[in-house]
Formats: C-alpha cells, sequence, structure tokens
C-alpha cells in the first residue's frame, strides 16, 4: 500500500511538472533586441508546416523603427512572427505594495491598426508625456509583457496561436504555471479564440493550456461590431484619410468615378482585413440602423446590393466569409478554469472622429457588446467583475481610471 501510494503520489507530481512545462517544440526565439523603454524585446516563430500569410497593403506595413527591426528589418513580417515585449517589475519600497502578490506577470495584447508600444508604452498613440500602461504595471511590482502581431489587422487565427505561444515564452522565463492577459479591441477576440479553442478555419490548432489565470476584456466586441455597414459614410472617411483600415464596399463612386477596392474591401478574396471580418456581427435587431441626413445607401450597404453610389457585400456575407467566429465563441465559451473581466466604454467621443452613437458606446464598441458575459460563460467561466467607465475605444488603455480598475482587477 506504501508503495502504491508513492506511485500515485509520484505520477501526480509528474503531471503537475508537465502542465507546468510550455512545449518548445512548435515555437523558437529567433532574435533579440534591446530598446531603452524595454528590458528586451524577442521575435517569436510558430513551427506550423502551413502558414497562410496575411496580404499586405502599403498601409498596412509596420514602419515603425522598433518594430521594423524587431521583425529582422522587414515591413512586411511573416505571420509566423510576433515580437514579445517585456519590462522587468520594479523593484517597491512601500510597506503596503510589497505585501501584495503580484507574483503573476501581466501579457498586454493590443487591437488593430497598432502595435504593442503604441498601445501600452509611454508616449501612448504618439502622445508625449503620457504613461503607459506597461509603466504603470511595472511600477507596482508586476512583470508585464507586451505582444505585436506582425499584421496590424491580420487573421486572428494565427493571432491567437500567436498568444499561446507568448504564454508560452513567459512561462518559461519566470517558471510561472499562469499570466493573467490583458487585452483591448481587436486584440480580445483573438486571447478568446486562444482560451476557448477556437479557429475560424485553423486544422490542428495549438490547445488551449490552462495557462491563463484571469482574462481582461477591455474594449472588446464581445458579441461583435457593425459599424462600417450600419454608418456607410465612415467608409467615406477611411479612404480621404487614408486610414489603415478596411471598407465594405467591393466598389463606390468616389469623386464622381467608380473605383474598386481589391484587397481593402473587407470581404474580397486575398483581403489584407481578413481578421476584421472575424470581428462582425449584426446589431440591427436591438438598434436598427443611422438614420442621419447624407448618409448614403445606408440598406444596400448593410443588407448587400447595389445602391445609388456604392455596391456592398452585405454584412451576411462578410459574417460568412470571416468564418462566422463571434457566434463559435458564444456558443464554445472560455475554458471553465479561467476568471473573466469586463471593460467597457460609454463616451462616443474620439478625436477626429464621431463614432458610434445608435445606442451606449466607446465610439467603436457598443457597451452592450463589450459587457456581454454570454460570450464567455458557456463553459461556465466565471466573470469576476463587470463594469463602465466614461471613457471612449483609445482612454480604456491609458486613462488613470482605466489604470486604477485594471490594477484592482489583477490583485489577489
Amino acid at each position: 500500500m506504501k508503495k502504491l501510494i508513492i506511485g500515485v503520489l509520484f505520477l501526480l507530481s509528474c503531471s503537475t511538472l508537465a502542465q507546468a512545462r510550455p512545449a518548445k517544440d512548435d515555437w523558437a526565439v529567433v532574435r533579440k533586441t534591446t530598446s531603452k523603454y524595454w528590458t528586451d524585446t524577442e521575435c517569436l516563430t510558430m513551427k506550423r508546416k502551413r502558414v497562410v500569410e496575411d496580404p499586405f497593403l502599403k498601409m498596412n506595413e509596420r514602419k515603425e523603427k522598433e518594430i521594423y527591426e524587431g521583425f529582422g528589418k522587414t515591413y512586411q513580417p511573416s505571420t509566423r512572427l510576433s515580437l514579445l515585449h517585456y519590462k522587468k517589475a520594479e523593484k517597491i519600497k512601500s510597506t503596503e505594495l510589497k505585501s501584495r502578490d503580484t507574483s503573476v506577470p501581466i501579457l498586454l495584447v493590443h487591437g488593430a491598426m497598432v502595435n504593442g508600444p503604441m498601445s501600452w508604452a509611454d508616449n501612448a498613440y504618439h502622445t508625449p508625456g503620457r504613461q503607459g500602461l506597461a509603466t504603470f504595471l511595472s511600477r507596482q511590482g508586476y512583470h508585464v509583457f507586451v505582444i505585436t502581431f506582425s499584421h496590424p489587422h491580420g487573421d486572428n487565427d494565427y493571432q491567437a496561436e500567436h498568444i499561446g505561444i507568448a504564454l508560452a515564452r513567459i512561462r518559461q522565463r519566470l517558471k510561472v504555471a499562469k499570466v493573467d492577459v490583458l487585452a483591448h479591441s481587436k486584440g480580445t477576440i483573438a486571447a478568446q479564440m486562444y482560451a476557448s479553442d477556437v479557429r475560424a478555419k485553423l486544422t490542428k490548432p495549438r490547445k488551449f493550456a490552462k495557462d491563463i489565470g484571469r482574462l481582461i476584456l477591455v474594449g472588446g466586441g464581445l458579441g461583435g461590431i457593425d459599424i462600417n455597414f450600419a454608418y456607410p459614410n465612415l467608409n467615406y472617411l477611411i479612404i480621404a484619410q487614408k486610414f489603415n483600415a478596411p471598407v465594405i464596399w467591393s466598389k463606390a463612386m468616389v469623386h464622381g468615378s467608380w473605383l474598386s477596392f481589391g484587397k481593402q474591401s473587407i470581404a474580397e478574396p486575398g483581403t489584407a482585413f481578413r481578421g476584421q471580418a472575424q470581428l462582425l456581427a449584426r446589431w440591427d435587431h436591438i438598434y436598427g440602423l443611422i438614420r442621419i441626413k447624407g448618409q448614403y445607401d445606408i440598406g444596400p450597404c448593410y443588407s448587400g446590393r447595389a445602391g445609388t453610389v456604392s455596391n456592398s457585400p452585405g454584412i451576411d456575407k462578410a459574417i460568412q466569409f470571416g468564418g462566422h467566429v463571434i457566434a463559435k465563441l458564444h456558443k464554445k465559451g472560455v475554458h471553465k478554469s479561467v476568471e473573466v473581466a469586463l471593460l467597457a466604454g460609454t463616451h462616443y467621443r474620439i478625436i477626429g472622429y464621431l463614432g458610434e452613437r445608435r445606442g451606449p458606446s466607446d465610439g467603436v464598441v457598443l457597451t452592450r457588446s463589450a459587457l456581454m458575459s454570454r460570450a464567455v460563460t458557456a463553459r461556465k467561466a466565471k466573470v469576476i467583475r463587470r463594469s463602465s467607465l466614461t471613457l471612449n475605444h483609445l482612454e480604456l488603455t491609458y486613462d488613470s481610471k482605466a489604470f486604477d480598475w485594471i490594477l484592482e482587477t489583477i490583485r489577489r
């Protein structure tokens, strides 16, 4: 009997160790760079046999010096690659702060159009003097990691894979079993996809390794978004300002001439914005469509037919093109071992942009979508916090009120 007990204990200990040790055979560190801001930045690669590369347009290219060099001096890095920026915890002098448990590191996941440092480092969104969340948390004694995806609008199937790889690397470096993950905007969908074992089309995906402690979803379209279909004129703003963003039209009249949008169209084969199609869901059944004088082809754009000045595939076709990701996430749910917290904004004005206003929103995501608990609870994941702040979509990543809410949420 004694030998049997010892044998069982040995097997249990082996099982625990196996769970705590992330596998190395499906990823590798290919490069390490340094900068004044980060302790270091590593370029990680996935070792899949086949990868469908995200197409790039000039507007999508990674032209920021730090990101360009981190990816090996290329403006169009492979979908196989991601960057993992590390900011070491600062030494804490305060007795109160020393008494807190800061042993669980945190991974910050950026949204569309941007990169990790732009969202989370100091001078966020190129605003001098603005403290970033990474600095704030490191000064509270936390080890902070930040991911940068290769493509700012990339396929969430692969971005979910890279979140799993980043977590494996963090666990390996710090010898921890779990990491807290905080994701913003589009990044919330990739993080959910990893924690739910959901992919749109990817075969043999990386399995969730029960390596997330708390999953904090900030300004995330958990119930999906439909803003570009509901407000057709936003697409003219994207074209006029040459924004790094998709349009919903296959073709439209611009300055009196019909133009085709090719890879900038959200649902065209070969689009550079496939990851955006994976965020879509209809909200017209709750909030209807916008009715403002001067909006062109509202019905045709949403439903999918030729209008007076545009031709849109419609939101249903775009959702199908994206692989029905939002519906799949709702059906599957986040793994029951994960504690989830949801934070939404309720201020729809963003500088230079009058955003979503059919209902309460942060300017991009409807508040109701960002706080949709049923999007994560199908497998009994526990929602430990669900809050809204009077902030817009970007302010949720850098405002002091958001920082305080995040710190309260990760405290143990």
